[in-house]
């Protein structure tokens, strides 16, 4: 199953649903529930606490707070809450790594180019 979201809205995942497949949008995701897959925005990601993601994250902005298995990529910022849990590599530009917050994997961050 695939959510593609082409109306300038934002998608929302509300907790206890459970997502097999592809979700892509060019706003902002919530996800509040469970996802195996992709998940891709334009905009940002938010992995909201009690989230339980196995999939491929790809956004400008992305900030976690549940539980992520899989490859990270923010083009921009990642921000690792408190509550956070990310299982595999991220790359980013800017990390922001909350006290509390775990991640196993190699960690890929990106200078800016700009002066």
């Amino acid at each position: 199953m695939a959510i593609k979201s082409k109306n300038n809205k934002q998608v929302y995942l509300a907790s206890g649903i459970t997502l097999n497949g592809a979700i892509q949008s060019p706003d902002a995701i919530y996800i509040a529930g469970n996802v195996k897959g992709t998940i891709r925005s334009e905009s940002a990601i938010h992995i909201l606490k009690g989230a339980a993601i196995i999939a491929d994250l790809s956004a400008p902005s992305i900030q976690i707070f549940g539980i992520v298995e899989g490859q990270v990529k923010a083009t921009h910022e990642l921000v690792l809450n408190q509550t956070a849990r990310v299982y595999g590599d991220i790359y980013c530009e800017s990390l922001v790594l909350e006290e509390g917050a775990i991640y196993s994997g190699a960690l890929h961050i990106r200078q800016n180019e700009h002066p």
